[in-house]
């Protein structure tokens, strides 16, 4: 009886009911429609938070330059060398926002002991060949008149002064010479903008710096020794020797000048075997590699937050350290040091090069015409710790890359607080590098931070940001969120109205209506009944109906909007300033969820049941006789 008596009540102005329930399902698209969106925005920004990291660098411009001739057994060059009058410090950019400061890096020059055998990490000796050297000309030799006499016509091609030679020796680390069968080998005297002047006998025995190369023409170049006086991170001052070469004597070593050339033998010996370089950070995404995802851990894991923020003795090491060697391959692709997870390591630092890329500081024996960086006295180590292994990584860096942003040979990676009294002992510093400067920023802040950078007025210093794309992807998903806030509370608004002034004619405006049932015997339930029954067959199919709608048209609807937004053109001001290089796949989630659209069809059919029972309750508190007493039904 009372289903069909609600039924005829119900249909008594088909019009007006159609015209309520069009507008509810409108209304109920476009609220399912924006929540969706708004949801799917909402797991699109939380998966961006973890999968794009906005990494900046910092490259010092050079103050002035200067015109500089070379030539060498490879050939004549003339280049700009850069000069650095300024000696910048990080602490003049700790004012910008930074998610995680800036940081300049120093390569340490490292030796380690393996804690489970108490072996010395081993590695593969150190093919740099330049040495102090102890020769003897088989003629006289000198350009004392401005042109080479003793041995008319020997100059190579590239210029270089040239002469046999009928001795040669490398000194040791214990003082004395070693000697080298290099027979017909030359002795080459590299020629600049200001040329040496060298007077060589065949009767004395000279000393010098010197390249040696043992290849089907062997030769000696003579080069000038120099060292790096720095002592900070940016300083850029060197000083050496100021001849070229010097005559030998049984008491030379006991100079100044010998003084400072068994130093560097010594620490070359040091350095030439089982010498391997270490790098400090404070998060792994500072280093290019780990951010260009040029890296995978091959066994455990990488360092994590809470061990960089607190200094742990922890480590990640390549895997060619931690392996043992390839019987097959006659270039060095591993070790007999069997390393792995869980291992503990005894790693000493003698000294640390802030100058160059840790590639172009590390002892690599397939670039052996790097010379290496040693202070002017021997070294010590600065600090010994020990260290466990979490992690054994392997390095797989593109073809077409820039090879100054790889990691260095053997390169292991430490927390910089877990070095206890921090670094010291600096073997060289220079200027800020991109390889060796950097920080993070929080995704999204890139123009600021430029804004705020460029309110500092630095003209020597050049800051790249790169967000991995995080820019384009961005302007999508922000598009596709302001569309579904406007489509939700649209929606919301819409379905509010079309419930409360549905339910008010449906129910409030039946008080006689309901005073009646309840004097002919139905009862309060029944009557109360009949009113809910009344709201609920127009609420919950139009609710149904907006929902399936809504959900249908979300998906498509994102979808449009996300790409209109991404590829928009825009302007930015600091766009040469500006990369997104290492470009992240994550992408704007479109498809709409059953459970959203569920969810969001039972908060419709839930609020017309609220207002239903709230107007119902107040008919149903007033007393028939009072509601009789008002005149006709208002419907």
């Amino acid at each position: 009886m009372t289903w069909k008596y609600t039924v005829k009540q119900l249909f008594r102005t088909p019009g007006k009911l159609l015209l309520f329930f069009l507008l509810l399902v409108l209304s109920a698209a476009l609220l399912v429609s924006g929540f969706n969106l708004w949801a799917n925005t909402g797991e699109t920004l939380s998966q961006m938070s973890q999968a794009y990291t906005t990494r900046g660098t910092v490259r010092q411009l050079a103050d002035t330059t200067e015109l500089v001739s070379y030539t060498n057994a490879l050939g004549s060059f003339t280049f700009e060398q850069p000069i650095y009058t300024k000696e910048m410090k990080l602490e003049e950019l700790s004012s910008l926002p930074y998610l995680v400061p800036p940081e300049n890096r120093p390569v340490l020059y490292t030796k380690g002991i393996r804690e489970k055998n108490g072996n010395e990490i081993l590695t593969y000796p150190n093919t740099l060949q330049y040495a102090v050297i102890k020769f003897r000309v088989q003629e006289d030799f000198n350009n004392l008149s401005g042109e080479t006499t003793g041995q008319p016509g020997e100059r190579t091609a590239s210029g270089c002064d040239q002469a046999t030679l009928s001795s040669l020796s490398v000194l040791q680390e214990d003082g004395s010479f070693a000697e080298v069968s290099l027979p017909g080998c030359q002795v080459l005297i590299p020629q600049s903008s200001d040329p040496y002047s060298y007077d060589f006998k065949a009767s004395e025995e000279y000393v010098a710096y010197a390249y040696l190369d043992a290849r089907a023409t062997p030769m000696v170049t003579l080069r000038q020794y120099s060292y790096s006086t720095a002592t900070t991170p940016a300083s850029t001052e060197y000083s050496g020797l100021e001849e070229l070469y010097y005559p030998y004597t049984d008491h030379f070593l006991t100079t100044e000048e010998g003084k400072l050339l068994l130093a560097y033998a010594r620490n070359s010996a040091l350095f030439s075997r089982n010498a391997f370089p270490t790098v400090p950070t404070n998060d792994n995404m500072l280093l290019e590699p780990f951010f260009k995802k040029w890296i995978t851990m091959k066994y455990g894991r990488t360092i994590t937050a809470e061990e960089y923020a607190s200094g742990a003795k922890v480590c990640m090491v390549p895997e060619y350290l931690a392996s043992d060697p390839s019987d097959s391959d006659t270039s060095p692709s591993g070790y007999n040091n069997y390393m792995s997870v869980g291992d503990q390591l005894t790693l000493s630092f003698y000294g640390a090069v802030y100058s160059l890329p840790p590639v172009d500081a590390s002892y690599d024996p397939k670039q052996s015409l790097n010379a290496p960086l040693f202070p002017k006295e021997e070294m010590e180590p600065f600090a010994t710790e020990t260290y466990e292994i979490v992690g054994v990584y392997r390095q797989q860096v593109p073809s077409d890359t820039d090879d100054t942003a790889m990691f260095g040979y053997l390169q292991v990676i430490i927390p910089e607080k877990s070095i206890e009294g921090g670094v010291s002992n600096i073997v060289a510093g220079g200027p800020f590098v991109p390889q060796n400067v950097s920080f993070l920023l929080e995704n999204g802040s890139a123009d600021s931070f430029l804004l705020e950078f460029d309110k500092l007025g630095y003209d020597n210093l050049q800051v790249e940001v790169d967000d991995m794309g995080y820019a384009e992807v961005a302007r999508g998903v922000e598009a596709v969120m302001l569309v579904a806030r406007i489509l939700f509370f649209s929606g919301l608004a819409g379905v509010l109205c079309v419930l409360v002034f549905f339910v008010f004619l449906q129910v409030a405006r039946r008080e006689r209506e309901t005073a009646v049932q309840i004097s002919l015997g139905s009862g309060k339930r029944r009557a109360a009944a009949s009113l809910l029954l009344a709201v609920m067959l127009v609420a919950i199919p139009g609710s149904a109906g907006g929902a399936l709608l809504g959900h249908a048209v979300s998906g498509r609807l994102s979808e449009q909007v996300y790409d209109t937004a991404s590829q928009s053109a825009y302007s930015r001001e600091y766009s040469d300033l500006y990369a997104s290089e290492n470009q992240e796949q994550v992408t704007l989630k479109t498809e709409a969820q059953p459970g959203n659209t569920l969810a969001a069809a039972v908060g419709i059919v839930a609020c017309a049941l609220l207002l239903t029972g709230f107007f119902a309750a107040r008919n149903l508190r007033k007393e028939p006789l009072a509601l009789l007493s008002k005149g006709g039904d208002r419907t």
